[in-house]
């Protein structure tokens, strides 16, 4: 199948898990799931980060490294697991665990970014909840 993703090492805390499938829904983009095909019970809700992160960064040599590949920077795919939230405003990023994803390989592998910069809990709308504590305190 086409679609199979293998990540070779599995994910985080996950090794023993290694094909996955990304499940796009259009009643939910952007957001998606990575859905093991190896238990009905483990799936990763993932977004591209850049579309809430345009300054995210990681690095592509490590990233072509990790994946064996010299892969063009437009066949990696970049996602991070989103954690949601009762109040879905306050739903997060794991931003220090990037899964990226060779598109043309079909294969993946989920980093772990060694960056000050970025946390396992990153506030998705973190400029919407700065607005409204500023009009609370305003």
């Amino acid at each position: 199948m086409e679609d199979i993703l293998t990540f070779p090492h599995g994910m985080v805390g996950f090794p023993e898990y290694k094909q996955f499938i990304v499940h796009k829904d259009a009643d939910l983009e952007p957001f998606m799931w990575l859905v093991s095909l190896e238990s009905a019970d483990l799936s990763f809700f993932v977004v591209d980060p850049f579309l809430f992160f345009p300054d995210y960064e990681i690095s592509l040599d490590k990233v072509r490294c990790l994946l064996n590949s010299d892969a063009e920077l437009a066949l990696i795919r970049v996602y991070v697991i989103v954690t949601i939230h009762e109040d879905f405003i306050r739903s997060s990023a794991n931003l220090l665990g990037p899964v990226v994803i060779n598109s043309q390989t079909r294969k993946g592998r989920q980093l772990v970014l060694d960056d000050p910069r970025y946390t396992t809990r990153h506030p998705l709308f973190s400029k919407l909840l700065d607005d409204i504590a500023r009009a609370e305190t305003g």
